[in-house]
């Protein structure tokens, strides 16, 4: 769900496991990001952004890959293996699910694919980067930590000598001003712990940076 150039410059595992398969290795963009619009200039319309969805995206997959077999002269029954990591992945094991008879796997890596309401608790993922946090530490001190400052700032977030103290600590551009504005900066504190948690590879990488 983006350029798809972002997704080609940080994949490692395709690449390494290609050569050994004799495996073609093929990126499809998904409807509606990076130069995929599917109506050019309209297409973010209120009309024609209904067709941004998942299942549509699956149909457009559905639809490139025995056209793309056609194409390029390959037999039909070579075997297609589907990846996807966050919500690639989830569209990756529902493209397995939905379309068995055109794809014959599916990898799929960080995909949560039961976090819907009725099927998982809307807890999973703040649990998941806690404990991401409480196991760098014994004792589960930095999670620990974490989640008092964020008390912390909510609580200074509500008087204005607060935010002003806030205001300081965080060498902001603009004083916070309202709680809303309070409540902003605690949300970009916790993408950053969220993002920290996510992207935290045994490597360098400026993905979703």
């Amino acid at each position: 769900e983006g350029d798809i150039e972002m997704f080609y410059h940080n994949t490692g595992l395709m690449f390494d496991l290609a050569p050994k398969f004799r495996a073609l290795i093929v990126f499809a963009e998904h409807r509606y990001y990076g130069q995929s619009l599917p109506m050019g200039d309209k297409s973010w319309t209120p009309d024609n952004i209904q067709y941004l969805n998942s299942w549509q995206a699956l149909a457009d997959y559905a639809l490139l890959i025995p056209d793309f077999k056609r194409k390029y002269g390959m037999s039909m029954r070579a075997p297609v293996i589907v990846f996807g990591g966050s919500y690639g992945g989830m569209l990756s094991t529902y493209m397995r699910i939905k379309y068995p008879h055109i794809v014959d796997g599916a990898i799929a890596s960080s995909a949560p694919v039961t976090l819907f309401e009725g099927l998982a608790s809307p807890k999973a993922f703040n649990q998941i980067i806690t404990k991401d946090y409480a196991d760098v530490l014994p004792n589960r001190q930095c999670s620990s930590w974490i989640q008092k400052a964020f008390l912390l700032v909510q609580s200074l977030g509500q008087s204005t000598s607060g935010r002003n103290i806030l205001s300081q600590r965080f060498s902001l551009c603009s004083p916070l001003k309202t709680q809303n504005d309070a409540y902003q900066l605690n949300s970009f504190l916790y993408n950053s712990i969220a993002y920290l948690a996510m992207l935290d590879y045994p490597y360098e990488t400026d993905f979703l940076q």
